[in-house]
């Protein structure tokens, strides 16, 4: 096209409905903002620069599209008409074509359509429209007798019958130039927006006997316009939706194209195949030959040939090349000698359960444990001290039986407050020491330290007149403190290593006890519960008490067997299409079987987790024993995910239920969507579902509960109480000074309430097992005012 032709984009106004400080043609639409697409037409369709009428953030809007444009400025945003009267001067072809700056998804071939019935038909001007079953506030197309354009009514300015018509205005002109600069100056304010109405000048053109003609575009998606974040949201899945068809048309793969979030501006190379929930941003390049699995999020990444990306793969402003044989690497490195892994447990049985699950696991995969660190073990008292005293033996009989899994053994004694900052990290390393002369040796099993002599004679906590030493009493203050009448769902979560499984299976024992049906459940992949009983707990429930049932959540195995169920389903719906369909049910078939062999990470345990819904249906309530604090909110924020994995498997469905009916898969996964709005809604449910934090009296644990109560309270989770675990009880110098270290942490958790209850436990050494020791231990908990 040569420069007879001279193009004005119209990107002056500031875009009030996008309630934002930016300017609405620099906000961005998959990767770029909006203005580009329009100047990028512009070059397309002409040699001359185009001239870009700014107004709102003019500097911002220059300084972005530079020199691929020249500029006017409309300082007042008057009407469209003042727009373009701006840029008069710059006028030098004997044609104009005015485009808009937030309507970026016009084609080349349609403003080409256009020039070509403009000068065939040799009209002063030419205007695109297009029909609407809702035409809104669009401007209406009012034609005469003979069908010819006779004005444009703005919608504001319509009467009734004007605005039942159909034919609307797409906002995209083209005119003979000296026609145009000799009737912008007639332009009057006259109408209801008291503006200068661009449109005006068919009416004036027709008195002067010129010819006006309109090109009726097919789809109306091309002059989508972008006036809020809805419609922004739109525009950026049209685009998303040309790229990747393209991509496809290149050689690209995409399994499911529609849960791809990819930018304009993004390459990939043939034989690559993009897997479901991909996220591909700024000017990321991917070569031939490529595998990018589901949950892969990359920015500005540059990914070479015949690179395998793994789930959940995240990278930023980095080069990847050859992944798979840097993984290959860090395989056999992780293997060899250069590696150490050095585990670090407390002395206590639950930990030493793990520790010898774990060690087994790392041997079992050819890794090689280096050293076991024993971590906080108790310092001899400087006078008799039942807790110290009991809490020596317990260490000696565990660090006894860690001797014989064949690990070098380093200990660390307890610090009394713990260790922040570098230089008290750098003392524990100076005291880390191989001797476990310290400790008891005596092999006899270790005496219990008597909650009379915690808490029983000398009262409450050092420092703190905060605890009430009644322990006599059954649960009821407890139970009602934390799960009231009413209550079916009951998480405890916090830190590892703060005590969340014996709190969980002592509030279950105590409200079994009240009278009520409870199931416990263990979502932590590192089952402890059993060990907490004190018996064999598996996935199958398991009557522990009266009233009281266990179980460990197998969460893999359910989501696999669920899997399964799915796949036989899909296969025996579409074998049932063979013989024709008018569907692309092979295409369909491959996306339903990668949606559910490549499901969201993590989903197999909030499926898993979904047990809850059937339970709740036999037993009163369900106390639930969480994974430490991130991997239990990540399981309670996946929620909404699972919904939309089904809904996009039920969307598909739906296209074939008029050939062969819905089907079980049908009625699974529908059961499946109800099952997650059922959970859904009894999260959310204050009075139903609770989540108690568990922490103990520490900087660390204390920081970390404060961010979990701020992300229970963002996800809309009921948490009314903390307890805070193992405060240490008045005895020897050590237990005393932890005492009033314990309270100053308490202070800082006090001032950081909000509407939550806080409930303390004692330090219990050995830690309790077994229903008579956690029921005993129950009757510790007491509120902390």
């Amino acid at each position: 096209m040569s420069d007879e032709l001279q193009i004005i984009i119209m990107a002056a106004g500031l875009g009030t409905r996008m309630k934002s400080r930016t300017v609405k043609v620099l906000h961005r639409a998959a990767g770029r903002p909006l203005i580009d697409y329009v100047v990028d037409l512009a070059h397309e369709i002409s040699d001359a620069a185009p001239v870009v009428v700014v107004g709102h953030q003019r500097e911002a809007v220059q300084q972005h599209v530079g020199d691929r444009a020249r500029y006017a400025v409309q300082e007042q945003q008057l009407g469209t008409g003042h727009a373009v009267q701006q840029a008069i001067d710059q006028i030098k072809a004997k044609e104009v074509l005015i485009l808009s700056g937030d309507v970026p998804l016009t084609r080349a071939e349609t403003l080409l359509r256009l020039i070509e019935e403009h000068r065939r038909s040799r009209n002063a001007l030419t205007l695109l429209t297009m029909n609407l079953g809702d035409p809104g506030l669009y401007g209406r197309i009012v034609r005469d007798a003979k069908g010819a354009v006779e004005r444009i009514v703005e919608a504001k300015d319509a009467n009734e019958q004007q605005r039942a018509i159909r034919e609307v205005n797409a906002g995209i002109y083209i005119f003979d130039a000296g026609h145009l600069v000799s009737n912008l100056k007639k332009l009057s304010t006259n109408n209801a927006q008291g503006e200068y109405y661009l449109t005006d000048l068919i009416g004036m053109l027709r008195d002067d006997g010129k010819r006006v003609g309109a090109l009726l575009i097919e789809d109306p998606v091309e002059v989508l316009g972008v006036n809020s974040r809805s419609e922004l949201a739109t525009v950026e899945g049209e685009i998303q939706r040309r790229v990747v068809e393209r991509l496809m048309s290149e050689g690209v793969t995409f399994r499911n194209p529609s849960t791809v979030v990819i930018d304009s501006t993004v390459s990939i190379g043939p034989d690559t195949v993009v897997y479901p929930f991909v996220t591909l941003e700024g000017t990321t390049r991917i070569g031939t030959g490529c595998v990018i699995e589901p949950g892969v999020h990359l920015q500005n990444v540059a990914v070479g040939n015949d690179v395998h990306l793994k789930t959940g793969t995240v990278a930023e402003d980095a080069v990847i090349d050859e992944l798979s044989a840097r993984a290959s690497a860090l395989h056999a490195l992780v293997r060899s000698s250069a590696a150490e892994f050095h585990w670090v447990m407390l002395a206590d049985q639950l930990s030493l359960l793990e520790t010898r699950d774990g060690i087994g696991t790392l041997r079992a995969a050819g890794i090689r444990v280096a050293e076991l660190i024993a971590n906080r073990l108790t310092p001899p008292p400087d006078r008799r001290c039942g807790l110290c005293d009991a809490r020596r033996a317990e260490e000696a009989r565990v660090l006894s039986e860690v001797r014989q899994l064949g690990v070098p053994i380093a200990t660390v004694a307890d610090q009394g407050a713990e260790p922040r900052g570098l230089r008290a990290l750098g003392r524990i390393a100076a005291q880390r020491s191989r001797s476990l002369g310290h400790l008891t040796k005596s092999g006899k099993p270790p005496r219990r330290s008597s909650l009379e002599s915690h808490w029983g004679h000398e009262g409450a906590p050092s420092g703190a007149a905060i605890m009430s030493p009644t322990f006599s009493a059954p649960l009821g203050h407890l139970t009602k403190e934390i799960a009231p009448a009413g209550t079916r769902l009951l998480f405890f979560g916090g830190k590892g290593g703060v005590g969340k499984t014996t709190a969980a299976a002592t509030a279950g024992l105590a409200l079994a006890e009240r009278g009520q049906r409870v199931l416990l459940l263990s979502t932590d992949p590192a089952h402890s519960l059993g060990d907490a009983l004190r018996m064999e707990i598996g996935d199958e429930e398991r009557e522990v008490a009266p009233r009281l049932r266990a179980r460990e959540l197998d969460a893999a195995q359910a989501f696999r067997a669920r899997r399964d169920r799915y796949r036989a389903a899909v296969d025996q719906l579409f074998e049932a299409l063979r013989g024709g369909s008018s569907f692309d049910a092979p295409y369909d078939r491959l996306v339903m079987q990668d949606l559910i062999e490549l499901a969201p990470p993590g989903l197999d345990e909030l499926f898993g987790l979904l047990a809850v819904i059937d339970a709740l249906r036999r037993e009163e309530v369900v106390v639930v024993d969480t994974a430490p604090t991130g991997h239990a909110l990540r399981l309670l924020e996946l929620v909404s995910t699972a919904r939309e994995w089904v809904q996009v498997l039920l969307q598909i469905l739906l296209k074939y239920r008029r050939v062969t009916g819905l089907g079980q898969l049908a009625k699974d996964l529908t059961d499946t969507a109800r099952e997650l709005r059922e959970f859904e809604e009894l999260l959310h449910d204050p009075l139903r579902a609770r989540f108690v934090a568990l922490t103990r009296a520490a900087a660390l644990p204390r920081l970390e509960t404060t961010r979990l109560l701020k992300a229970l309270k963002r996800l809309r989770v009921a948490a009314p109480a903390v307890l805070v675990n193992a405060l240490t009880p008045p005895g020897c110098s050590r237990c005393k000074r932890a005492g009033r270290d314990e309270a100053r942490e308490l202070t800082l958790l006090r001032k950081a309430r909000r509407g939550w209850a806080m409930l303390g436990a004692p330090a219990v050494a050995p830690g309790p097992r077994g229903l008579d020791e956690l029921r005993e231990f129950g009757r510790t908990w007491t509120r902390i005012e």
